[in-house]
């Protein structure tokens, strides 16, 4: 295995690829007149500072499907032989809010994670929950595209970034 520095340097130079060929498919002036339709993000930092006397920690909850180092996370969570795909985060998110999660954190990079934006929208209909958007952002346009897609949060990785 390689070492992680590698890993992440292999997969940031194919999420710049990524963005660029989603970048030119779909102009930031588009992005902007979506997100100025979208609905209001959802409180973030509210959900994970919320403090009462029984509950003194917000916990954020990850939907992952599938990781570089450990493949997929569960076998029921990769593709079917027959192309359809059975991961559905709606359900993991609405489990996570049963069980008192503040936020939702959803990987959305695909080719390493098997993730994707569209998870956002279905997990934020399936719960009151904010959602945050886990990805590796190396451009200002995925923010834009972020939100678009319904994320009220972002992760942000400081070795993705340049100053």
């Amino acid at each position: 295995m390689p070492p992680m520095a590698n890993a992440l340097d292999e997969i940031i130079a194919a999420k710049k690829d990524e963005v660029a060929a989603r970048k030119a498919a779909k102009p930031m002036a588009e992005l902007e007149a979506e997100v100025a339709q979208a609905e209001p993000p959802r409180n973030f930092f509210s959900a994970v500072t919320r403090h009462t006397p029984t509950e003194r920690t917000a916990v954020i909850a990850e939907i992952k499907r599938k990781s570089p180092s450990a493949g997929w996370i569960r076998e029921a969570y990769k593709p079917r032989a027959d192309g359809t795909d059975p991961f559905e985060p709606e359900v993991i998110a609405r489990r996570y809010h049963a069980a008192g999660a503040a936020a939702i954190s959803c990987l959305t990079d695909g080719p390493f994670f098997g993730g994707s934006l569209s998870y956002i929208e279905r997990v934020k209909a399936a719960v009151p929950m904010p959602v945050l958007r886990k990805d590796f952002i190396v451009d200002q346009w995925q923010l834009w595209e972020s939100r678009a897609a319904g994320a009220d949060a972002v992760l942000l990785i400081a070795e993705c970034l340049t100053e």
